[in-house]
């Protein structure tokens, strides 16, 4: 049967961002809906998989710099002498500091993910397609409950809310590689600090389609708290059950503009 089109195929640019879903438990969606946004740190998510001893809701090497097949040489301290050198299958750098930074994740309802049921009067009206893999994960691991979130007025809450507090926000879909690779990129990020190493991970993950607000200069060993205030007007809560059982459909008004010819 012929695939059906998505959203992102007939838009000339495609950098929307919708909707987006948090998982958790009823009680923490229902707290983040009164304004508490809860903000673990990466060193949680990498305990959070030593602990489950599976990947999947945490990462043990979600900051990690890992590199296959390199020449390793060691050098006196003092007298920057060659010692001597030696070759390694795998290797991994990370940062105490980048652990300690904090983030707040969820899963992005993008446009390549809603296929369009109807265009009709400069509309199109679209369903969300969800992959049988991510249902099966989540069932089992990602909670009992999702908040289906409008990304816009979430976004902008957030944005507001941090600028007041000053505190340096940074937003974006993540990118997924394959990590047994030496991207040149990578290295010089995770070298220079720049913010795009917090923003890719392996592709294992691909499947949570994350969608990342990292907080760089909030560091600490525990949880931090930004209070935005209430947002049950742009947020609605299911139980996971229902919300897979039902046919979330998103309507978009579309110009010349934003359409491809």
């Amino acid at each position: 049967m012929k695939r059906k089109q998505r959203l992102n195929e007939i838009l000339a640019e495609d950098n929307k961002l919708p909707a987006a879903l948090k998982f958790s438990s009823k009680k923490n969606l229902e707290s983040l809906q009164n304004g508490t946004l809860y903000l673990n740190n990466f060193q949680y998510f990498k305990d959070l998989e030593i602990k489950e001893k599976r990947k999947g809701q945490g990462d043990a090497h979600d900051v990690t710099l890992q590199m296959s097949d390199v020449d390793l040489t060691f050098k006196h301290p003092e007298t920057d002498d060659v010692l001597f050198k030696a070759k390694a299958k795998n290797a991994n750098m990370e940062s105490a500091e980048d652990y300690q930074k904090h983030l707040f994740c969820m899963t992005g309802i993008t446009t390549d993910l809603l296929e369009i049921t109807e265009i009709k009067e400069s509309a199109a009206t679209t369903k969300l397609v969800i992959s049988e893999e991510f249902k099966e994960k989540a069932l089992e691991s990602f909670g009992d409950h999702v908040m289906l979130i409008n990304a816009g007025r979430f976004m902008e809450r957030v944005e507001q809310v941090c600028a007041e507090k000053s505190i340096p926000m940074v937003r974006k879909i993540v990118e997924y590689r394959d990590m047994s690779i030496n991207y040149t990129d990578r290295i010089e990020a995770f070298g220079t600090g720049d913010v795009n190493f917090f923003f890719q991970k392996d592709n294992f993950f691909a499947y949570q389609n994350e969608y990342r607000l990292l907080f760089p200069e909030l560091i600490s060993n525990k949880a931090e708290i930004i209070n935005i205030g209430n947002i049950k007007d742009f947020t609605t809560i299911f139980s996971i059950e229902d919300f897979f059982e039902y046919e979330l459909q998103l309507r978009f008004h579309l110009t010349d503009q934003l359409v491809s010819k």
